[in-house]
């Protein structure tokens, strides 16, 4: 509708200015009603037959609500398939993003590195910290950060660097793994649009410290909304449930661990409430 009103506004404008520079009359006769019913779909979200079925059997299991059996079967794919330590389904990639800026402990006062070419959530996730966003150019081969460049953007303040592998094209790892191997610093890939994408046959978002996916209604694995952080190392993996989960240990397995405590759900840390729900794994 909204492309309609303005095509037919320019189309029925009076007067324009012509190559002279004098206003023309313009002869709106000669323009005929566009066919808008033929445009190309931006996306079209996926349907594969068994979403009913799914929905059904979550209902009858009585558990609709986040890290249902789904969330379980979904965590231990992306974990097989990428060969992460562990895989927590979230919200949306942007919660996931800012999961793993909690988890980096970024502070107030600190850099992050990252492509000038990116989407808002990538900046975002870091600046609601207090961080500094340091922008570096990109590649116009790949639209992807230009490794060449990090280097140099580096100070003492620096806290991680953050490839975003646009349009699943993955940036060139190695070179920032080693840049941040050599300068102590912390990898965050943004992988939104790199499920399934790998680099030297590793999977993107599995080969940094952090991996954030999406899984947008735009993006190539969809389910209408949602996202998914990876986590490399084991160590980290505890304090990721617990952030989020609220920054409650109320997680299977945690709770029992915390029994001898004098209440057995505990706040730990700040935390946020990021757990898919049901519905969005049921139609994806």
């Amino acid at each position: 509708m909204t492309i309609d009103l303005i095509y037919k506004f320019f189309c029925t404008t009076l007067y324009y200015v012509n190559d002279t520079g004098f206003l023309q009359k313009r002869n709106v006769n000669k323009y005929k009603k566009r066919d808008f019913g033929q445009m190309i779909s931006f996306n079209v979200p996926p349907k594969v037959g068994t979403e009913e079925q799914y929905i059904s059997e979550a209902i009858q299991s009585r558990k609709i609500c986040g890290d249902g059996q789904f969330t379980k079967k979904c965590n231990a794919w992306l974990e097989e398939k990428t060969g992460t330590a562990k895989a927590l389904l979230t919200t949306s990639c942007t919660h996931a993003t800012e999961m793993a800026a909690l988890l980096a402990d970024i502070q107030p006062g600190d850099e992050v590195i990252m492509p000038s070419y990116t989407f808002v959530s990538t900046a975002d996730a870091f600046v609601l910290r207090g961080a500094k966003v340091v922008f570096v150019d990109i590649r116009p081969d790949t639209m992807n950060i230009d490794e060449n460049l990090i280097e140099d953007a580096i100070t003492d303040k620096t806290k991680a660097i953050v490839p975003v592998h646009y349009a699943g094209v993955s940036c060139e790892m190695d070179t920032i793994m080693d840049i941040a191997r050599r300068h102590h610093l912390l990898v965050i890939e943004d992988a939104a649009q790199g499920v399934g994408s790998t680099y030297k046959g590793k999977a993107l978002g599995a080969i940094g410290d952090y991996g954030c996916y999406s899984f947008h209604e735009t993006k190539n694995f969809s389910m209408g909304e949602g996202g998914a952080l990876l986590i490399k190392d084991k160590k980290n993996v505890e304090r990721a449930e617990i952030i989020r989960e609220k920054g409650t240990n109320s997680i299977p397995g945690l709770m029992l661990a915390h029994l001898t405590c004098q209440a057995s759900l505990m706040q730990r840390i700040c935390g946020l409430s990021l757990k898919m729900k049901m519905l969005y794994l049921m139609i994806g």
